[in-house]
């Protein structure tokens, strides 16, 4: 048995249960529904954090992966993303790593850093295209450990 991605398994649900909507080919008497996949990629895997074994490295990870993050420039990569959703007016937009990156300061609250869905949601606004978030599923979230569990 092949098993496949939920994600697969509900596309191919979708394209047995909605035949008309699938395709190019359009007529009068069946509707079509407009469809779109992203992925946003954050600029990096987290691989640098998820392997930190102590204070120094957790330290250091956190300052490689803020540069790859600054670098693969969100904003500007929301605004070519917008521009091609604009481009396909999809009915229905699904998102992969769409990712809320925070930090967590010594005292206080978090303090979210890119919020990479707003920016998008921002992005289409500003070009009159009104869109929301549906559902959403937290995949990742790497807490800062407790300080006893991080000593030098």
């Amino acid at each position: 048995m092949i098993r496949l991605p939920w994600l697969w398994r509900l596309i191919i649900l979708a394209g047995l249960a909605l035949p008309g909507c699938m395709g190019t080919a359009h007529s009068a008497d069946r509707p079509s529904l407009t469809v779109m996949t992203m992925n946003m990629f954050t600029g990096t895997n987290f691989e640098e954090l998820v392997a930190a074994q102590d204070l120094a490295e957790l330290q250091a990870a956190v300052a490689v992966t803020v540069k790859k993050v600054v670098d693969s420039d969100p904003a500007e990569r929301a605004t070519a993303m917008a521009a091609e959703i604009a481009r396909q007016a999809p009915a229905l937009v699904g998102l992969q790593e769409a990712s809320i990156l925070t930090s967590l300061p010594a005292s206080g609250p978090p303090v979210v850093e890119e919020d990479l869905v707003q920016a998008l949601l921002d992005a289409l606004q500003a070009r009159g295209m009104q869109y929301g978030i549906v559902s959403e599923e937290t995949g990742l979230n790497i807490p800062r450990p407790p300080p006893r569990a991080m000593s030098n």
